[in-house]
């Protein structure tokens, strides 16, 4: 660790609820636009903790890069902590029907540092895709 790590939020302790909150809103952020479905989902998920994100912002407006997030997280999550984060990034990222370049770009970064493998998270892909698949009406 360098002498201005800590200039970057990079000596944050991200407590196993608030790398969940660093993981969604760094996929918020990847794309530089919060839209309306994401925030609400943000909501949802940290309305009864609001401690967890509030510590998440804090790493981030600690300068903390999105791409910078990703090891904090995954450093952070056991197996299982991973495997749910993952399963609401890809929820948060199909919520708008598509999967956008920065998005897909930020799974990626997730599914590579989780050491987690595409065939670990194609039923929950094939579900998020179902589920969205608006196109059936």
């Amino acid at each position: 660790m360098g002498i201005f790590d800590k200039l970057l939020g990079k000596e944050a302790k991200l407590t196993p609820k608030s790398a969940f909150a660093l993981a969604i809103l760094s996929l918020i952020a990847a794309d530089g636009q919060v839209d309306e479905e994401e925030f609400l989902y943000l909501r949802r998920l940290f309305k009864g903790d609001q401690s967890a994100l509030e510590q998440a912002v804090k790493v981030l407006r600690g300068g903390a890069s999105v791409r910078d997030c990703v090891p904090m997280v995954a450093a952070t999550l056991d197996d299982k902590q991973k495997k749910v984060v993952m399963a609401n990034l890809v929820d948060l990222a199909m919520a708008d029907g598509h999967l956008a370049g920065t998005e897909k770009e930020m799974l990626t970064l997730y599914l590579e540092a989780f050491k987690m493998s595409e065939a670990d998270i194609r039923p929950i892909v094939d579900v998020m895709a179902t589920k969205n698949n608006f196109a059936a009406f």
